[in-house]
């Protein structure tokens, strides 16, 4: 009998563990495009991943604070290149 190949965006490991971790590590990746126009079909080629899988990363991305700007259709950058911010200090009394 034989097996059905998976397509290249199918899910090769069902653990959840590691499917997270492979998405904070695509985060990451992501964030150190900062300066750069983002393509939401490059990305998805670059990890193997769909592009709605993407795009809602950069949702997630957006909802921590990172600020996007869609440039062109399928396309984003984010609004500043330091994407953190200062470091506090803290005053002790």
């Amino acid at each position: 009998m034989r097996q059905k190949s998976l397509g290249r965006h199918e899910k090769r490991n069902h653990c959840p563990e590691i499917e997270k971790e492979r998405k904070l590590y695509r985060l990451l990746l992501i964030l150190r495009k900062a300066g750069e126009v983002l393509y939401v079909r490059e990305l998805s080629n670059e990890f193997g991943v769909s592009e709605r899988s993407i795009e809602r990363d950069l949702m997630v991305l957006e909802g921590a604070g990172f600020g996007l700007e869609n440039v062109a259709k399928g396309a984003y950058a984010f609004v500043e290149t330091n994407l953190l911010p200062p470091r506090r200090r803290l005053v002790r009394a």
